[in-house]
């Protein structure tokens, strides 16, 4: 179950990422001052290196519970 539930957060996660970032980078589009834009587009590149971070150590997290769990229902 509580994998199921990290699962399910990891995705509502990425669904949420992926529209900030979307709305971010649109905003940043539209804009006129240059530097503003360079930042804008560093702030995002930031953004999805902390998201790809986010998403090993998950991933890692539900390896592991999996393989708990199968080694723990298996003694």
């Amino acid at each position: 179950m509580f994998v199921i539930f990290i699962a399910a957060e990891t995705i509502n996660f990425t669904i949420s990422f992926l529209k900030a970032n979307l709305t971010m980078f649109l905003s940043c589009v539209f804009q006129l001052n240059l530097t503003y834009f360079s930042i804008c587009l560093l702030n995002i590149l930031f953004e999805v290196i902390a998201f790809i971070l986010y998403e090993k150590i998950t991933i890692i997290t539900l390896k592991t519970l999996i393989l708990f769990y199968l080694w723990t229902n298996l003694i």
